[in-house]
């Protein structure tokens, strides 16, 4: 497996909290995934909505000299919803705004990454779940529990592959 680095903002306070707590009395243990080749899927506790993953260069330069001064930007969180693949259900909350739109036209296009999907789909995840669980829970809960939040984005993290994290502050 490569060393991508990935740029993204942490969602802290008490928004975090509701939302793990969410995920906590929502998502029953059975059903998150497991897999020991993938020990870091499963629940997700360190909640926040990547700008843009899988970044080739492992030291974070290049994005502090791109993005270091870029407006700070103000996003919304929509529906819940799930992403399914051959593996997993993810269950994640939308997330829009267009300067988060912005931001990740500027990040996609300067720094030099691997892109594995055409379109960028800004969300906040809340686990991995073993397949069409995901589905299933959306069935059973108010998928717009956190539709209407906003939240103001000062400071992005560059994170090397799930290690150390360099702060990188937008301008107010």
């Amino acid at each position: 497996m490569n060393d991508y680095s990935s740029l993204r903002f942490e969602i802290n306070g008490e928004l975090r909290q509701d939302i793990n707590s969410w995920g906590l009395d929502y998502i029953d243990e059975q059903d998150v995934f497991s897999n020991p080749d993938y020990p870091y899927l499963g629940r997700e506790e360190n909640t926040h909505c990547t700008v843009l993953y899988n970044i080739v260069d492992t030291e974070p330069e290049q994005a502090q000299k791109v993005l270091t001064g870029e407006p700070s930007f103000n996003v919304e969180l929509g529906e819940l919803s799930v992403f399914e693949n051959d593996m997993f259900d993810v269950i994640k909350i939308n997330v829009s705004g267009q300067g988060l739109d912005d931001l990740h036209e500027v990040a996609s296009s300067e720094i030099d990454h691997d892109e594995l999907y055409h379109k960028f789909n800004p969300h906040v995840t809340i686990a991995f779940l073993k397949k069409y669980k995901g589905t299933r829970l959306l069935e059973r809960v108010n998928k717009r529990k956190f539709v209407g939040i906003k939240l103001k984005v000062n400071k992005l993290l560059f994170n090397k592959y799930r290690k150390d994290e360099t702060v990188i502050n937008l301008a107010t």
